[in-house]
């Protein structure tokens, strides 16, 4: 199969998750058209209940690629959560009706999600190689308490300790599929009812593996306009993240306030155009601003090119890296 035909296969299915995802509830549906490329680190933004998700689309995903690494980043300094729908995980194929997690992001397979709309629900979870279901504490007590059987008399049956026991109930902890296979064993069919189902769009087990501090920006050429603009928010008490495969190459957030700022300073008015409008749509879906910022006296000096801009996005110069630092911090708190 060729990289075009591939590019076509994967659009066509982007078309089909937006109408299931509707489907499952979800609104404000936005497509993301830039890069145009099959490793843009995102293609579609969704509301869920009160919650922004960023969905990758795509046939193997691997976390230690670039365009997963920039959705990790996009998902940090947003602060909302991220779904990547997917056949293969690293190198290996996604088992259906499994909510994987690396990091703060989600990952199911094709089938999974559209069998979400024929009813079926999903129970598992993996992180770290591992699997667990989510429970209700006080339905495993209450069963237990109809059984007859004591704390220590159900952890005996299923070999788990007491407090270990006393912690499911209290809802503290997860089980793993291996204990809850037991349970099972224990109490029948009566144990599905505890179960709790997984939400694949905000459900996010675990902590983000962020090591690296808001004061320490990841773009690592210091003669980059990308570089001394994030040094220069971050120094402002800004949360600041610099990308290279999305349409904004910069979003910034100050408390609720987030702008997306696309860096220009190419020639090339299509290439101009796509990321301005594809900046504005993001911005939008997130109650953001978009701005441009021109860092190229050759685009500075082109009428058509500055009138284009204008369309999407306000117009500043790299000169104004303050100003709008300024405005950031003085937007008004939702």
């Amino acid at each position: 199969m060729t990289p075009r035909d591939n590019t076509t296969m994967l659009e066509s299915e982007r078309a089909r998750i937006k109408h299931v995802l509707e489907r499952l509830g979800l609104r404000d549906i936005v497509s993301i058209e830039y890069p145009e490329a099959t490793r843009r680190p995102l293609d579609l933004v969704a509301r869920y209940e009160d919650v922004n998700v960023l969905i990758r689309i795509t046939d193997r995903v691997s976390s230690r690629r670039k365009d997963f690494a920039e959705l990790k980043r996009a998902t940090e300094v947003l602060d909302t959560s991220s779904l990547v729908i997917a056949k293969y995980l690293n190198r290996e194929e996604l088992i259906d009706g499994i909510l994987y997690t690396r990091d703060k992001i989600g990952i199911v397979s094709y089938k999974t999600l559209y069998n979400l709309v024929r009813g079926s629900k999903v129970c598992i979870y993996e992180r770290n190689g591992l699997f667990y279901v989510k429970i209700d504490g006080m339905k495993l007590r209450e069963l237990r308490e109809r059984r007859g059987l004591s704390l220590s008399q159900l952890a005996q049956k299923v070999g788990v300790s007491i407090k270990a026991l006393y912690e499911y109930e209290q809802g503290k902890i997860d089980m793993s599929v291996e204990v809850a296979e037991r349970f099972l064993e224990v109490f029948g069919e009566e144990f599905e009812l505890v179960l709790e189902d997984v939400n694949i769009f905000i459900e996010r087990i675990g902590r983000s593996s962020r090591t690296v501090s808001a004061s320490e920006p990841r773009v690592v050429d210091r003669d980059n306009h990308k570089h001394k603009l994030v040094v220069e928010a971050i120094k402002h008490g800004l949360e600041a993240e610099a990308f290279d495969l999305m349409p904004s190459d910069i979003v910034l957030r100050y408390g609720d306030a987030r702008w997306f700022l696309t860096l220009i300073s190419d020639e090339n008015l299509q290439s101009v155009v796509v990321k301005c409008r594809e900046t504005a749509k993001l911005a939008e879906a997130f109650k953001g601003r978009a701005i441009a910022v021109l860092v190229d006296n050759k685009a500075r000096d082109r009428a058509e090119i500055r009138d284009e801009i204008e369309k999407y996005l306000e117009l500043y110069n790299y000169s104004e890296i303050n100003n709008i630092i300024r405005e950031v911090q003085n937007a008004p708190k939702r």
